[in-house]
């Protein structure tokens, strides 16, 4: 059974597959653009003191992003190794 999150709940050093990206967010081609798109592995790295900033590692690149944005993101945990290639 595979377990549903957003992107936005993930902690440090937890890798998830993306899902979908809600047709609600204000932003959603922006987020395909930077390549979170189906089946796509995200890492999150860290986040910023206030917690509302994180950093993923998103096909090769680092990109942060405000947690509000990350809401709109569904990912999957279940069935994830721990490598990005």
């Amino acid at each position: 059974m595979n377990t549903f999150n957003k992107l936005c709940d993930l902690r440090p050093g937890e890798l998830a597959e993306v899902v979908e990206i809600l047709h609600t967010c204000p932003i959603h081609r922006r987020l395909c653009d930077i390549g979170l798109i189906e089946n796509t592995p995200v890492k999150c790295l860290f986040r910023n003191p206030g917690d509302d900033m994180r950093a993923y590692l998103i096909r090769g690149a680092v990109i942060a992003l405000r947690n509000e944005d990350c809401a709109h993101v569904v990912v999957k945990k279940e069935g994830m190794d721990n490598e990005i290639t």
